[in-house]
């Protein structure tokens, strides 16, 4: 892919760039460099989209955005349809992203935007805090400030086995979905479906459905019309104690030993289409709950 121009980098540092094909637009921030080399890489393996890149120094994100250049369109009635599969073991500072705006591509440079309005969903967290499957819907800044790795949206959890129920007297009733830990593996995709409407957003995990979030009624979001798809892959300051991934306890052997510096995912299956009904759905199990 041909590089078109710098990026701004994050925390004014790195290497970053803007990346076009027929395919994928790709944005990169906040990239090390070393011996003026950017340690950014990607390829075609086995059918898959192979990534791989290193954030540049402490307290900064690395990212990386792969938009789909055709847009997209939410409505009240139909669904915008986009499904995924990446692996998807990680840590609360590395994880995969679906970023659904109504800003068109670069979506990085779309936070900014204090009149944006930004659907994202991701896996969260790792091995010794159990790992989520969540949503961030929100409307322009957050805390005044545009999205970032260190500036999180307020989530909604679809799977968040660890603290269902927690604050109920009694456990009988138990989340109706495995932890998303229970799909990771370091050789393993894992197929994500989200069914997106102006309204409100379904998602399934390897097929099977992991829950349903309504919008925010309060802070101005309002997602509909034409809008952008975003996959992202984020890195952020790595070192600091990533849960055990970089520190002396490590659950993640082979990752402490070959990826503490760096992020590397597979991707798969990348698509999505525009005016799908509503996905079938069993309220009783899975309610439609408030943002």
């Amino acid at each position: 892919m041909p590089a078109t121009g710098p990026a701004p980098c994050v925390g004014g540092g790195g290497a970053c760039g803007y990346f076009t094909s027929p395919v994928l637009d790709v944005g990169t921030y906040a990239i090390d460099v070393q011996q003026g080399i950017p340690l950014f890489s990607y390829g075609q393996f086995v059918g898959q989209l192979w990534e791989v890149f290193d954030d540049v120094y402490q307290d900064v994100g690395g990212l990386l955005r792969m938009a789909a250049p055709p847009p997209a369109t939410v409505s009240a009635d139909k669904f915008l349809h986009v499904t995924w599969s990446v692996d998807v073991v990680g840590t609360h500072r590395r994880y995969p992203q679906l970023i659904v705006s109504d800003k068109p591509s670069p979506v990085q440079d779309g936070f900014a935007d204090p009149n944006s309005n930004t659907l994202l969903i991701q896996t969260f967290s790792g091995s010794s805090t159990e790992p989520r499957f969540e949503a961030e819907a929100f409307h322009g800044l957050v805390n005044g400030r545009p999205w970032q790795v260190n500036n999180q949206a307020h989530e909604h959890s679809f799977i968040d086995t660890d603290t269902w129920n927690a604050n109920k007297a009694s456990s009988a009733t138990l989340q109706p979905v495995i932890s998303i830990f229970e799909h990771a593996g370091m050789d393993r995709m894992t197929k994500f479906d989200a069914y997106i409407s102006s309204s409100s957003v379904y998602t399934f995990v390897d097929g099977t459905p992991a829950g349903c979030m309504q919008y925010p009624t309060t802070g101005g979001f309002a997602l509909t019309g034409q809008v952008s798809v975003t996959f992202g892959d984020v890195l952020y300051h790595e070192s600091a104690i990533d849960e055990g991934i970089c520190g002396q306890s490590h659950p993640y052997v082979f990752m402490h030993e070959h990826q503490c510096a760096e992020s590397k995912r597979h991707w798969d299956d990348l698509g999505f289409k525009s005016g799908i009904d509503r996905p079938e759905w069993d309220y009783s199990r899975f309610p439609c709950t408030a943002y």
